[in-house]
């Protein structure tokens, strides 16, 4: 079992699928740095997308930690190190 659960939630195909292909890309350090990741993603309902704002979060394990697309790869790699998602001890480097 996955120590951690990222799922792409997404109201607009080209931002999902970015987005998930990023995490994708990155995988092998967040498996390196969490023990173990699993990505999944889900197209939300347009009722909840028009009162959301933006076209697609990252939630980890249940958690948004990520509201809309980071402008880069390298900068989602920021976020996900800044957001100590794999815990306090454990760190994202590249």
């Amino acid at each position: 079992m996955p120590a951690l659960k990222l799922r792409v939630l997404y109201c607009d195909d080209y931002y999902g699928y970015t987005l998930e292909s990023w995490l994708r890309e990155v995988k092998w350090l967040l498996d390196e740095a969490c023990g173990g990741v699993e990505i999944s993603s889900a197209k939300l309902p347009e009722n909840e997308c028009r009162a959301l704002g933006h076209p697609v979060y990252l939630e980890a394990d249940g958690q948004i930690i990520i509201e809309g697309l980071p402008g880069e790869e390298g900068y989602l790699i920021e976020v996900l190190k800044s957001s100590s998602i794999c815990g306090e001890e454990r760190y994202i480097t590249r």
